[in-house]
Formats: structure tokens, C-alpha cells, sequence
């Protein structure tokens, strides 16, 4: 039986580096789930590195970009492409080993003994249970030192839809206009030349669909999105595509944002 083509990752034929820039257009503000200290102005200080640097944690972003390609992958697939949820669809094949028939999605098709051939777009790029994941996304450290600003928050009575008497409290964003240095690496996927092969096909239309809503209109990243914080918009962007030529990795192709979002 020929090896599935969700297991090519051991051994790598592609890999694409994104550089780029992101910008926040509102407020942003991702909590550091910190206690605040005594005497702190803020209930809940914004995340930062030991050495004080303000960053967007790559989980963070990873996070909102598999939303995104979740929702994408239901409207522009929306017959036999789904997402997989663990514990809501069953495997395809009835003969599923004892003990995992909960796992799985209608999308994902296995063997007898369980190994899984074939996975949804989402879980193609950013793993799920017997696949790695091929988009890395890093930590985007601030740029200098960007403002940070603080707003007193108020808690609303569920009951009465009004303000909660003695439940003030504050919290600190980082002020727009801020720059954080966006890098992530994309292994054995050429979403900026093309794939032939269906499920890569759909997976490189996801990742294009991506890059292009984050540096068209932006997504929302942290907390307080659904009050507008944390518009955060890709800018300057390139795409540097590298294959496997004389056992090293070699610059194959650079575009830049425009060239390959559109």
C-alpha cells in the first residue's frame, strides 16, 4: 500500500519562510495570566518577556489562524470537507479499533489497524492526533518599545444590565500603531507556487485565504476582540520558498505579499 500523503514529513522537500510585519490597528491586549503585583496600576498585566519586551506569543496567533482556516475550509468546502472535532463524528471505516471510535472526523479514513490516510485541510496544516502540523508560527516580539496605555473596565450585573457597585478594575493594551515581528516557516506545502495533489490543493487555497484576511482587513488577536481590541493587520510581508537541491536547502523563489495573496 502506498504511503498516505499526509506522511511526507519525514523527509523535507519544501520549506517556505514568512517575514513580515504585523500592526496593530486597535488596542491590543493579550493577558499574561499573571497575578499583578502590589502596588500595579493594572489587575492584569499584558504578557511581556523576562527582558520587558511586549510580544504576540506564536499560540496565540497559531490559534486564531486555525480558527480561520476551520471556518474558511466549512464555507468554501461545504460538501464533504469538514472539520475534524475528536468526539463528535466517528472514523469513516466501521472496523476502528476498540476504544477510538470516538476519535476522528467523516473526513479522516483508516486502516484496520487505526492509522490514519487521510485528514480535513485544517488538520493538513496545523496537525491533529497522528499528523504533525507544517505551519510553525513564532513568538512576534514588539519592535522598540511600544506604548502601553491603561483603561479602568466595569463589570455589568447580568441581572439588571448595569454596572456591578465596588467591580472596577483595570487593564493594560498596547496602544495602535505598535510593530511585532511576524515570522513562520511552512514545511513540504508550496501554497506560494501551487500543489497538483487535491488535499494540498485545498490547503494551499486555505493558507492564501489566510495571509490574504490578515493583511487586507486584519484579524482579531487576544482579548476584548468582540469590543474591537486586537485588529492586527500583516504588512510588508515576503515569501521565500526553499527545495531540497544537492542535499541543501536553496532559495527556489521570493514573492512578496501582493504576488502571492493577490
Amino acid at each position: 500500500m502506498p504511503k498516505p500523503d499526509i506522511f511526507d514529513l519525514d523527509r523535507v522537500t519544501t520549506v517556505i519562510k514568512v517575514e513580515g510585519t504585523l500592526v496593530n490597528e486597535t488596542p491590543l491586549r493579550v493577558g499574561s495570566r499573571e497575578e499583578f503585583a502590589p502596588g500595579s496600576p493594572v489587575d492584569n498585566p499584558i504578557i511581556r518577556r523576562a527582558d520587558g519586551t511586549v510580544y504576540i506569543p506564536g499560540s496565540s496567533l497559531k490559534g486564531v489562524f486555525r480558527s480561520f482556516v476551520e471556518a474558511y475550509s466549512q464555507s468554501a468546502w461545504s460538501s464533504g470537507v469538514h472539520v475534524c472535532y475528536p468526539g463528535v463524528h466517528k472514523w469513516v471505516r466501521e472496523k476502528a479499533p476498540k476504544g477510538r471510535e470516538a476519535e476522528g472526523c467523516d473526513t479522516v479514513y483508516c486502516r484496520e489497524d487505526g492509522v490514519v490516510e487521510s485528514v480535513c485541510v485544517p488538520c493538513y496544516i496545523f496537525g491533529w492526533l497522528d499528523t504533525a502540523a507544517r505551519l510553525y508560527v513564532l513568538d512576534a516580539p514588539a519592535e522598540g518599545s511600544p506604548a502601553v496605555g491603561t483603561r479602568t473596565m466595569v463589570s455589568i450585573n447580568r441581572y439588571f444590565g448595569g454596572q456591578q457597585p465596588g467591580q472596577l478594575y483595570t487593564l493594560d493594551f498596547v496602544e495602535p500603531g505598535a510593530r511585532f515581528k511576524f515570522r513562520a516557516f511552512v514545511y513540504n506545502l508550496n501554497f506560494v507556487e501551487g500543489e497538483a495533489n487535491d488535499v494540498k490543493a485545498k490547503a494551499c487555497q486555505a493558507l492564501k485565504a489566510l495571509f490574504q484576511a490578515l493583511s487586507r482587513d486584519g484579524l482579531f488577536i487576544g482579548a476584548r476582540k468582540s469590543i474591537g481590541l486586537g485588529l492586527v493587520r500583516l504588512v510588508d510581508a515576503r515569501f521565500d520558498v526553499y527545495k531540497i537541491q544537492g542535499g541543501s536547502l536553496v532559495l527556489s523563489a521570493s514573492r512578496g505579499l501582493r504576488e502571492v495573496v493577490g
